[in-house]
């Protein structure tokens, strides 16, 4: 049990390591963490419609402040809610050029931090901590997924 209990001490302390230095060094500065998200989750899938439910799900934001962030979204000109022609109740939620090109931005900044980084620590190692990386967030769902059914 002591084991589990260092084990589980030096993961969190790596986790808020990692978490506060991202913080701290402002990664985005165009936009905002979330975003960050909804337009990535925007442009990937950019052949496709989606609506406000959709990002709800996939981004685990709450649905209230979802529409604040589309609002304060559609304010800037990155993005425009549509009502859907074939069903007047849905909105369909577009990625304009100002928001790709922002999101573009943005994604570069962090892939040329990352690509510094995956150049210190060698490909090999980048892609072994990425599995870790992965191994963990799937856990940590899988977690919280348990704890909301007890």
């Amino acid at each position: 049990m002591e084991d589990l209990r260092a084990a589980s001490e030096k993961l969190a302390g790596a986790w808020l390591a990692l978490s506060s230095n991202v913080w701290r060094n402002r990664l985005m500065e165009e936009m905002t963490f979330h975003e960050f998200c909804i337009c990535r989750l925007l442009h990937q899938s950019r052949k496709e419609t989606h609506n406000a439910t959709w990002l709800c799900r996939r981004t685990g934001i709450l649905r209230s402040q979802m529409n604040r962030e589309l609002g304060a979204m559609e304010a800037k000109g990155y993005l425009r809610r549509l009502r859907m022609e074939e069903d007047r109740r849905q909105v369909a939620i577009l990625l304009l050029p100002k928001g790709e090109s922002v999101y573009l931005r943005q994604r570069e900044a962090i892939l040329q931090l990352v690509d510094e980084i995956v150049a210190r620590l060698g490909a090999e190692n980048a892609a072994a901590v990425a599995g870790q990386v992965q191994l963990v967030v799937q856990t940590l769902q899988a977690v919280f997924e348990q704890k909301g059914k007890e």
